[in-house]
């Protein structure tokens, strides 16, 4: 957090380069010494609840099972999670090990590992190792069968990606299944992520109870210049969701050569019209001019922000993600609703100066994508056939 009053500046150093107090020398004041712990706690004290949430978290050391209710975004979805997991060392908010690279297992007879690299962006591919079980075109990992193939890949700093229809689990032998790999991950000091792929009127509440975290995973409606975007909602997290944690929308963009990257931020709302009038409600904007820039029936436009679970003018320190004017001005006048800055201008252009941000062709919006199709194959109830 920056400080215009920089006391560093003012007074001897206590803190060794590691963090630790140093030893006070004999002219060293002990009142003066004091004085950190009452800093840090005033900095502490100073912080959004959100960020002492954050703080306090601690790493996922067992299964995640994300449940995907589409199986057209599957091979999105597992791209995003092998890239919030290099890159932001978190899957929806929760942290997770550092430096972990990514062992993906599919059957050699399926398409899915093709498609899972045409979504991964080109500056991860050497993290992500992909691995084709032979001479099958299925593979459950939550049969015995299936999950000893998982075990042989734990390896300390390595996550274990696989995936499995809804169709092929038996609730016993599936939760027998998941307490045994909680356990081997947990003493590999390793991290699995299972993909579930179901559809949205079959039941996956049992799961909970045996996975070490749930995340679900839904379509959601793009924002200016994605070409899709998925919404990550950690069920696992759900007393934090008021906090703005633990659902998190990424989007996908595509340069012209076809090569993704991904962005995320904290979900506001699913629709995007709601999701910038979140945002130009925050910056002060009324009802009223809303509503009448993007064409919509003023009750329309309130109805949509009540329904948030974060309102804009929050406490939590939920705020418009940075470059979301430069995104939103492509599309509206944002004269009136969203007065231009400098701190606006200064946070404008990170959409398309970011490393993470996607390459855009001359008009500067992203290229279209080819389209996604469904990379799944209907896997039955042995591990591997």
């Amino acid at each position: 957090m920056a400080n215009n009053n920089d006391l560093s500046q003012k007074k001897p150093d206590t803190t060794a380069a590691n963090g630790t107090p140093k030893a006070m020398g004999p002219g060293s004041s002990a009142s003066e010494g004091a004085r950190e712990p009452a800093c840090a706690a005033a900095v502490q004290a100073s912080k959004s609840p959100a960020m002492k949430a954050r703080a306090n978290m601690k790493p996922a050391n067992r299964v995640v099972l994300a449940i995907v209710n589409d199986p057209t975004v599957l091979a999105m979805s597992i791209a995003a999670v092998a890239d919030s997991l290099i890159r932001d060392r978190m899957i929806a908010d929760l942290p997770v090990p550092a430096g972990l690279s990514i062992t993906g297992l599919s059957p050699s007879g399926s398409r899915a590992s093709e498609a899972v690299k045409r979504f991964t962006p080109k500056d991860i591919e050497g993290q992500v190792n992909p691995v084709l079980i032979g001479h099958c075109n299925r593979v459950n990992p939550l049969v015995p069968e299936g999950a000893h193939i998982v075990k042989s890949y734990l390896k300390p700093n390595v996550c274990v990606v696989a995936h499995v229809e809804y169709t092929d689990l038996k609730r016993d032998e599936a939760t027998g299944v998941l307490a045994h790999l909680n356990a081997a991950v947990e003493q590999a000091d390793a991290f699995v992520v299972i993909f579930v792929v179901c559809t949205k009127k079959q039941d996956t509440s049992w799961l909970r109870a045996y996975a070490g975290e749930f995340v679900e995973i839904t379509k959601c409606e793009p924002g200016p210049g994605a070409q899709a975007a998925i919404v990550f909602t950690n069920v696992s997290l759900v007393d934090q969701h008021a906090l703005g944690i633990g659902r998190v929308m990424i989007e996908a963009f595509v340069d012209s050569d076809g090569a993704y990257t991904f962005r995320s931020e904290p979900l506001i709302a699913e629709r995007a019209i709601i999701r910038f009038a979140w945002c130009a409600r925050n910056k002060g904007a009324k009802i009223e001019q809303i509503a009448a820039l993007v064409g919509r029936n003023k009750s329309n436009v309130s109805r949509g922000l009540d329904d948030l679970l974060v309102p804009p003018n929050n406490e939590v320190g939920m705020k418009p993600p940075k470059g979301s004017r430069n995104r939103w001005a492509t599309l509206y006048n944002l004269d009136v609703v969203w007065p231009l800055k400098s701190l606006d201008a200064g946070a404008a252009g990170e959409a398309t100066n970011t490393p993470r941000s996607p390459k855009t062709v001359d008009s500067g919006h992203a290229a279209k994508a080819p389209p996604m199709t469904n990379s799944t194959n209907s896997l039955s109830s042995k591990a591997f056939t």
